[in-house]
């Protein structure tokens, strides 16, 4: 249902914990600060960002963001979910701005590019949006059919039809039988 929501949203957050987890736990006995029950700051992040709980998602982001023993890619994650938070309140620029980050830190990051693709959508900003969503589906992002769709809607406002077709023909490809989507876009081939 949380990753309905998002969906629908045309925002897609998704980060498998457990390849965060593996080597960003810590335990409740460990030195320094204690996290809920050995999850990583950059852990709670994503969930709570998942739960479309704002506040604690940008607190624990942020606190990973922040943390000097986050590796690289944990703070990449954070800074994309930090991201995705600015989305859902809106702050389009700041949500760029953590997007670009994210990407800097990791350049083939698929759902960051996805995401600051989805920012250059909402402003408007098609062709931009397309030529990201195009780095997201060169980078494996986790829903590749969502940037296939999500493109596909970018090239409609450029007035594109077949690429818009051709994109939304490829997200109908790769879609789950029970994604919400599917109703949108008509019956399989």
């Amino acid at each position: 249902m949380i990753l309905r929501t998002l969906l629908l949203a045309g925002i897609a957050a998704t980060v498998p914990l457990a390849a965060m987890a593996a080597g960003g736990t810590r335990s409740l006995d460990s030195v320094g600060p204690s996290v809920v029950i050995g999850l990583s700051d950059t852990a709670l992040c994503v969930m709570e960002t998942q739960r479309d709980n704002i506040s604690e998602a940008y607190y624990w982001c942020d606190r990973a963001i922040r943390r000097a023993e986050s590796s690289i890619d944990e703070r990449s994650v954070a800074y994309m979910h930090r991201g995705v938070v600015h989305l859902k309140t809106h702050d389009i620029q700041a949500a760029i701005k953590d997007l670009d980050k994210s990407i800097e830190l990791t350049p083939h990051y698929g759902d960051a590019h996805f995401n600051k693709a989805n920012a250059l959508f909402a402003l408007g900003r098609y062709q931009d949006a397309v030529d990201c969503y195009g780095q997201a589906l060169a980078n494996n992002p986790t829903t590749p059919d969502l940037a296939h769709y999500n493109r596909g809607k970018a090239y409609e406002r450029l007035g594109k039809g077949d690429l818009a077709k051709t994109d939304m023909q490829q997200a109908m490809a790769l879609m789950p039988e029970d994604s919400p989507l599917v109703a949108r876009l008509g019956k399989r081939p």
